[in-house]
């Protein structure tokens, strides 16, 4: 009887152990398990930080449009503002560049007519230019306080970016204000929220129907709105495939269609921080049509009949994401 006992007792503890396989096999379940678990938290939490870029982008379009029916047109990519000066208002003048101050009165002109081109108070400079990024806070934040506050605009038609205690207009957008990044001359610029992120998102204007500002085929050095890195603003494909490898567009050249072609394209860099080339675009390609030649070559004629004679998809080698993560206000996303 006790023999029996000792042998049923050694069988269980036998029963009761693991062997060195079995652990590798458990611990490799573990293994598989944890990482699908951690992927799949990553996964989650990208898309929640990508859904909440994505609503800037949609509190944008919606502060924009308020904009627009205050004032009746769309802000610019690019303007100036002039300082009050001793003698004569600068807005009168401006040797270094007639151009600019041409395109600012007219801008003014068209969203505050009552505008009286006695100078702007306040300014740090003489003249302040904008860009695309600083046009957006400006003009939907208004003007900044001291405290690097957007304060709207002033009631007051004739001198709208006054600083003053009376009746304001705006701002038209709340923006996150540990994500408004300072620049130069008091100016500020938005981030959208992926995490250390330090390029802003910018703003493209189609000035109410005028056109995008991007650079011209046979003098790239002229000034544009566009931000650093593309080549042109983002432009429709006319047809598809269903596979959306093989395209065309309704013209050649740099010509319409553009995305929004009457009113404005929003670029928020993503994750990469990288703005990307721009160019011909559709809901569901990987990215925009852009061939890897298309800074290289000396004209455009040439490089368009290489455009159209391959009609693939050529990303430049040299971006590492580029276009692929932006997040704009005509695609729900680039990839």
């Amino acid at each position: 009887m006790r023999c029996n006992e000792r042998i049923q007792s050694e069988q269980q503890g036998k029963r009761a152990g693991f062997t060195l396989i079995e652990l590798l096999v458990v611990i490799s379940i573990i293994a598989i398990l944890s990482a699908l678990l951690l992927g799949g938290i990553q996964a989650a939490r990208l898309a929640v930080i990508h859904a909440k870029a994505a609503q800037d982008i949609n509190n944008l379009k919606t502060a924009l449009a308020t904009f627009h029916a205050e004032f009746g047109g769309y802000p610019p990519s690019s303007f100036a503002l002039y300082a009050n000066s001793t003698g004569d208002p600068s807005w009168r003048t401006d040797t270094a560049n007639p151009q600019r101050l041409a395109k600012s009165r007219a801008i003014i002109s068209d969203l505050f007519p009552s505008f009286t081109f006695t100078g702007v108070s306040g300014l740090s400079a003489p003249v302040v230019e904008y860009n695309g990024a600083e046009c957006l806070v400006l003009f939907l934040g208004g003007v900044i306080s001291a405290e690097g506050v957007p304060r709207g605009f002033s009631a007051n038609p004739a001198s709208p970016f006054k600083i003053d205690n009376g009746k304001r207009v705006g701002p038209f957008m709340e923006f996150d204000l540990k994500r408004l990044q300072a620049t130069t001359n008091g100016k500020l610029t938005y981030l959208d929220s992926y995490l250390g992120q330090t390029v802003p998102i910018w703003y493209l204007s189609a000035y109410n129907g005028r056109g995008y500002s991007v650079p011209d085929p046979s003098n790239a050095s002229l000034s544009h709105d566009l931000p650093p890195g593309m080549r042109d603003c983002y432009r429709q494909v006319f047809s598809m495939d269903h596979n959306g490898t093989n395209w065309s567009v309704t013209s050649e050249g740099r010509s319409k269609p553009a995305w929004k072609e009457n009113a404005y394209q929003l670029i928020s860099p993503g994750k990469d921080g990288v703005y990307g080339l721009g160019g011909y675009y559709a809901d569901g390609m990987p990215q925009p049509k852009q061939p890897t030649w298309i800074g290289s070559l000396p004209d455009w004629n040439t490089k368009w009949g290489l455009f159209q004679s391959n009609r693939q998809n050529h990303p430049d080698p040299s971006l590492t994401g580029g276009d692929q993560d932006n997040i704009t206000n005509f695609a729900t996303r680039l990839n």
